[in-house]
């Protein structure tokens, strides 16, 4: 029979606790990050930042060419490795050309969808990895 004791419990080191009852272990090192992202981090590559910038997107084609009309997005997070955005509708293109300002001008990159959920809210939001450039 397996018995536990208030004396010997050990509080996440996340939870500021009395001191009477609870013993204290060293706290883990802090991340190098100002970004609260959660277990998540640990099973990702790249970093994810939220991102809230406008994004022109233009799907492309079966040729990987860009098709002629322009949609508009808002992001939510990007990485070196993709990006995830919210948009009205539901897009019909697996691959994508996106546009965005950042600090040094505007980027445009590609890539690839692989995902896409109903948000409750009433928009959509996708995601998905940039493809290398040539």
């Amino acid at each position: 029979m397996r018995t536990t004791s208030l004396q010997t419990a050990v509080a996440p080191p996340s939870f500021d606790v009395p001191s009477e009852g609870f013993r204290r272990e060293a706290a883990p090192a802090p991340s190098a990050s100002w970004h609260r992202s959660g277990s998540l981090v640990h099973c990702r590559r790249v970093h994810r930042i939220p991102f809230s910038g406008r994004l022109r997107l233009r799907g492309l084609n079966e040729n990987h060419e860009p098709v002629d009309v322009e949609l508009v997005a808002t992001g939510r997070d990007i990485s070196g490795d993709g990006i995830s955005f919210r948009h009205d509708n539901p897009l019909p293109y697996r691959f994508v050309e996106v546009t965005y300002n950042a600090a040094l001008g505007t980027v445009t990159r590609r890539a690839k969808l692989t995902w896409c959920r109903y948000a409750v809210d009433g928009f959509y939001v996708s995601g998905g990895r940039f493809l290398r450039q040539p």
